[in-house]
């Protein structure tokens, strides 16, 4: 069984214990933080926010969830958890660290973040610290931090998402779903987009399907946004994950061997495995990235 007292005494270590540690930390890659989006709801964001970060936990790298949908926050009740305390609380001094996260399936973690974006335009200087002190923990223990984001194109949502290294925006083969994500898309090259782009397209009925939607989107892309697209990703429709989200159950635990569970695995061996582009700025210059977009609204 996970012993989660132990991995956030190492989270929070003594002082006595930071000097030694802190040669190590500093040669440590920093988490990758990974932004999952979408235009519109119901493409099944979330799903593959909690299904992906299972597949890479599997391949023993040390994920955390933060559940950064603030209009629909639900991570742990696709895990089958219950939230008492969120991210919100930790900054505002209503409980600590340890109380706020949750341990689910595989040893996965999550932290609920279930604070409006708005917030962190009037964000006090004292929680500036601890936002950022946490993060600096945070990213010593954890590989990825995949991060499920609100749906749209509202500018809060939008500063959330360019923060990160990595974006995934998902769409699926509906037409008002793909115009939404090539919308978002337009947005974010707006800004001059710097992280790494990936496509994920949901629910797809066969691979013909799945394929032509990437390559028109792609086209599309390339041509009038001029942002380049890292990997493209297509998971097939798959009633095992209907199934699972009744059970509230994820399905990379009780059907990994399924056709979507499959496809998980190959994205997760992408990311874990395939070469990186650019160093990660890790959780900190996230914080740092989002808070200066915030305050120059």
């Amino acid at each position: 069984m996970f012993d989660q007292a132990s991995k956030l005494r190492k989270m929070f270590p003594d002082s006595s214990e930071e000097d030694e540690k802190a040669e190590d930390r500093s040669s440590r890659h920093r988490s990758r933080v990974v932004s999952i989006a979408s235009g519109k709801g119901g493409v099944g964001k979330t799903n593959i926010t909690v299904n992906l970060g299972l597949a890479l936990q599997k391949l023993d790298k040390d994920v955390l969830i933060l559940d950064a949908d603030m209009g629909m926050a639900n991570v742990d009740v696709v895990l089958g958890m219950t939230a008492r305390y969120h991210l919100g609380h930790v900054l505002e001094d209503k409980c600590s660290i340890e109380d706020a996260l949750l341990q689910g399936p595989s040893g996965i973690t999550v932290l609920p973040g279930a604070s409006g974006v708005n917030d962190f335009i009037d964000i006090e200087i004292d929680e500036v610290k601890k936002l950022l002190e946490l993060s600096a923990a945070i990213e010593d223990e954890f590989d990825f931090i995949i991060m499920d984001i609100g749906a749209g194109a509202h500018k809060g949502v939008v500063n959330f998402i360019r923060a990160a290294d990595e974006i995934m925006v998902v769409l699926t083969p509906e037409p008002t779903a793909v115009m939404d994500a090539y919308s978002l898309l337009k947005i974010l090259s707006d800004y001059a987009l710097s992280s790494r782009l990936n496509l994920v397209v949901n629910q797809v009925e066969n691979r013909r399907e799945g394929e032509k939607v990437t390559e028109r989107m792609e086209n599309a892309i390339r041509e009038y946004l001029e942002i380049d697209v890292d990997n493209s990703t297509l998971i097939p429709y798959d009633s095992a994950l209907r199934k699972s989200v009744k059970k509230q159950n994820p399905m990379m635990e009780i059907y990994p061997n399924s056709k979507a569970g499959k496809a998980f695995s190959q994205l997760a061996e992408i990311m874990a495995f395939g070469a990186e582009k650019e160093k990660s700025r890790g959780m900190k210059g996230f914080v740092y990235r989002m808070l200066g977009f915030f305050r120059g609204n």
